[in-house]
Parts: structure tokens; sequence; C-alpha cells
């Protein structure tokens, strides 16, 4: 499958959900996707056309993360989904991935802290 026919299977799939959050998951997977390689292409290609896995599908999985996390899904947090629900290996799910780690680890070290302390930045 080209790159052309899945952003055509995007596409339909971003009309038929009309301007909801589904359109910008397509948008994102539209990105990921002319940067990645050509097998991943052709992965989600095949996926696309499979029942629950649509774009719709996949914002759904955004917004339970965002629901747990308060409301608020980051974009690195919405590509990492993308990339996971997809089988999309990359760089972009690597960095998110460490800043998770670093802000685990952090949040390890001061768990009662609630106050800024300007020493800390020094």
């Amino acid at each position: 499958m080209e790159l052309r026919e899945v952003l055509d299977i995007i596409k339909a799939q971003q009309e038929k959900a009309g301007r909801s959050q589904a359109w910008g998951v397509g948008d994102q997977l539209a990105d990921i996707l002319r940067e990645a390689p050509a097998a991943a292409v052709e992965i989600v290609g095949t996926d696309l056309t499979k029942s629950g896995m649509g774009i719709a599908d996949c914002e759904k999985k955004i917004h339970a993360r965002a629901k747990q996390n308060g409301g608020y899904c980051s974009g690195k947090e919405a590509d990492r989904i993308i990339r996971e629900f997809y089988g999309i290996a990359g760089f972009s799910t690597e960095t998110a991935q460490a800043v998770e780690n670093a802000a685990a680890n952090l949040k390890e070290k001061h768990p009662s802290r609630r106050t800024i302390n300007l020493a800390d930045f020094m």
C-alpha cells in the first residue's frame, strides 16, 4: 500500500467523523506516517480498514487517557498513544517515555512537596 492510499483512507475517516477530536487524530497520524518508514505505512493502512482500528477508535484511547489525567493529554502523550495503537515505533515514543520516567522519578523524590522552593532553581 502506498502512502497516498493510506492518507486517502485517513481523509475518508476524517470526513465521516466530522470536525471532532478524531479529525485531529487523523492529522497527527498523517504527519507521523509522512516521517515513518514504508513498513509502518503498510501496517497502518491495513489496520485502518479493520473494525475497531479507525481514527475514532484511537481518539477514544486518547480521551480515556485524558480522563485519567484530569481531562488533559499532552501532544507528546497523544503521539505516544497513536504510535502504540497502530504499532508504529519511533523516536517520539521513546522521548515521551523518557519524559514520563523523569516525572515519575521527581515525584518519588518529593512526594509530599506542594510548594515551589526557589532554591531548587539555583
